[in-house]
């Protein structure tokens, strides 16, 4: 087997290989087309070994990261029953496992036989390890990886460091840099690296290589992390006959809602988007979908905007399964209650159930926010989103707004817009100028004082260009208004008038 990745800029290299194609030359960090350059590569798409011999072939396959760290997971949760505390191996791609077994050599009864249950575990499962006990997670990591000349078991004496001195400074896990200065200055090993004075280490090859180098010898602290399975927030109920009364059917949603409640409580998290599935007779179903605004795990909160949903559905048979699932969740935030309610923050849980409702009611597509958003069209200076059912960012969690981006005050663009801009006729008009009168709906407007050019101009990336020029004019009669000329046709426009 060939497992390869592809790399941005090296492109598609292997990154593990079985030994039988290791013995043929490939190794990890060979480009792929070198592979298939080396006369290994069948016409199938798979890497064919020639030889009169043998006709075998090597299956290729992509690394898939995602699926490999959830099959780590998995077997980290299955050696629970080895250790109350198994985590897998630090860094982005963890490739192994660590487990905590202080004080278990007695329950197991000894650790050469604690040893030999985890191996026969793994080899029932089509694994083949490398297992090592020491006194440290990082030692045992870097043992089971780079093992000494020693026969198996790896079992290194608590106390004994002979087995470390001889690690490869690889099994530090340092920056490439970092090995490479020290392999450039002949330091092959731990035990050669102890002999240089250690107050310069931190100065000459960083402050990683002594916090690795403790964490391996014992002389600083390291966590495992227990992996544990997350829990599905996927609650369901079948029924051994199919019901039909709203009743019923809203009885069962609100039992299944309290299981939810649980599950979330535990976690300490809130649901922001709900699924709710009514399987019924003959294959069809009827979703609901519920949006909220504030994180919430409250069973009847949630059971109010499902029925407000239900109501309006009408079911093509009756229901045999219930099916609820947390599609969206985030941390609920507990705040403590104020002494006086005069310095209490306003209270906006109302507000956010009235917006709840009304996006049950009606949808989320259609309670919407206007957020300001930068462009130099102002027509385009803003964008909607729903209140309900997105993830809890500052733009719509409540009382904190996210503040607006910087654009010009109200000196500078008008409260008031007209949509679309009203063409106007104009008059009097000096070289790349403002007019000196206008005309629009039938009145005349006569220029009193003028600001401007500001040109504005949009990305080719839009499509069709913007290209404007706008002036802030006052009237003889008082009026304040922004009247823009589009340099395309050079009509003029009245866009907004200010307060």
């Amino acid at each position: 087997m060939i497992i390869y990745e592809r790399d941005v800029r090296r492109g598609e290299r292997v990154r593990a290989c079985c030994r039988r194609a290791a013995a043929r030359g490939i190794r990890p960090g060979m480009p792929l087309a070198e592979v298939a350059a080396s006369g290994v590569l069948g016409k199938s798409g798979v890497l064919g070994k020639t030889g009169a011999s043998e006709e075998r072939s090597y299956h290729v396959t992509r690394h898939q990261p995602d699926q490999d760290r959830q099959a780590l997971l998995h077997l980290a949760i299955e050696c629970e029953q080895f250790s109350p505390l198994v985590g897998m191996a630090e860094g982005d791609r963890p490739d192994g496992l660590q487990m905590d077994l202080r004080g278990l050599d007695r329950v197991f009864g000894s650790e050469r036989d604690l040893h030999g249950r985890v191996e026969e575990f793994f080899g029932r499962r089509g694994y083949q390890v490398r297992l090592a006990i020491a006194d440290t997670p990082s030692a045992a990591s870097a043992l089971a990886r780079y093992p000494p000349e020693a026969a198996p078991p790896i079992i290194a004496v608590p106390g004994d460091r002979s087995l470390l001195d001889q690690l490869p400074v690889a099994a530090l896990r340092l920056p490439d840099q970092t090995q490479q200065m020290l392999q450039h200055l002949g330091i092959d090993c731990l035990g050669q690296l102890q002999s240089l004075p250690r107050g310069s280490l931190p100065a000459r090859f960083g402050a990683s290589l002594l916090q690795r180098l403790d964490q391996i010898l014992g002389r600083a602290d390291e966590v495992i992390v227990a992996c544990r399975e997350p829990e599905d927030l996927d609650v369901r109920m079948a029924f051994e006959h199919p019901i039909v009364h709203p009743e019923a059917i809203l009885w069962a949603i609100q039992r299944l809602l309290v299981q939810l409640a649980e599950r979330l409580n535990v976690r300490g998290l809130g649901v922001l988007q709900l699924e709710c599935q009514l399987v019924c007779q003959g294959g069809r179903s009827c979703e609901i979908r519920v949006g909220l605004f504030q994180v919430t795990a409250e069973p009847d909160h949630l059971l109010g905007l499902i029925q407000m949903q239900l109501e309006r559905q009408k079911l093509p048979d009756a229901v045999h399964e219930l099916r609820i699932n947390a599609t969206s969740t985030a941390v609920r935030e507990s705040r403590q209650r104020e002494l006086f309610a005069e310095s209490m923050p306003r209270d906006l849980t109302k507000l956010g159930a009235l917006l709840e409702r009304l996006s049950s009611r009606l949808g989320s597509e259609r309670v919407l926010r206007a957020e300001l958003q930068a462009d130099a069209q102002i027509e385009r200076a803003y964008r909607c989103h729903p209140l309900t059912g997105g993830p809890l960012t500052g733009e719509r969690s409540l009382g904190k707004d996210r503040s607006p981006p910087a654009a010009p005050g109200p000196m500078f663009r008008p409260l008031r817009l007209f949509d679309p801009p009203r063409p106007i006729e104009v008059i009097g008009i000096a070289m790349e100028g403002p007019p000196a009168k206008f005309f629009d709906r039938r009145e005349t407007y006569q220029v009193a004082r003028s600001f401007g050019p500001e040109r504005i101009e949009t990305g080719w990336w839009r499509g069709p260009s913007v290209r404007r020029d706008y002036y802030r004019v006052e009237t003889t009669g008082g009026n304040r208004l922004w009247l823009f000329r589009r340099l395309q046709d050079q009509r003029w426009f009245l866009h907004g008038e200010f307060e």
